[in-house]
């Protein structure tokens, strides 16, 4: 008779230990930590964030195997005197997603995707982007994997070049 509520107190235990073992959510590091400006609470040019709300990659090849991985070019549009002259990269195409780092007027894009009013770019202040590889097909769609960054802007801040 003692040994049933000795195999149940096992059992609730063992139960117990499988729930805790559960993985905690952390920030997923986009690049490194990002200086933010404390008189307006952005981030500062050209530095990239920990994002800690939802992400979602940029994606390539969405045209077919024949086609560029990216098939347009944009640049970050100039804006009416006044306004930031700036682009904010986002960690996914959604209000309220992780900013990631502002983009000048005038640099060069690679348009990969479009979902609502973001557009999923690819771009480099080192390097021309055509050492971003998405100039060239690939075999099937995938996450952009660099080598160099990539985001999601408002469609809004971007001026279409080419595609």
């Amino acid at each position: 008779m003692r040994l049933l509520p000795i195999l149940f107190l096992v059992s609730t235990a063992a139960l117990a230990a499988c729930q805790e073992a559960e993985t905690p959510t952390k920030p997923i590091s986009v690049e490194s930590a990002i200086p933010v400006d404390p008189a307006s609470a952005s981030p500062v040019e050209g530095q990239r964030t920990l994002a800690t709300g939802p992400t979602r990659p940029v994606r390539v090849g969405q045209d077919g195997p024949d086609m560029d991985a990216c098939g347009s070019y944009a640049e970050v549009a100039e804006r009416p005197t006044g306004e930031q002259n700036f682009a904010m990269v986002l960690a996914a195409p959604q209000e309220g997603a992780t900013p990631l780092e502002r983009l000048s007027a005038g640099l060069g894009v690679s348009v990969c995707e479009q979902e609502g009013d973001y557009v999923g770019v690819v771009y480099s202040r080192e390097t021309d982007l055509g050492s971003c590889r998405v100039g060239s097909p690939v075999a099937e769609e995938q996450d952009y994997a660099g080598p160099c960054r990539s985001g999601w802007i408002e469609a809004k801040y971007l001026r279409m070049m080419a595609g």
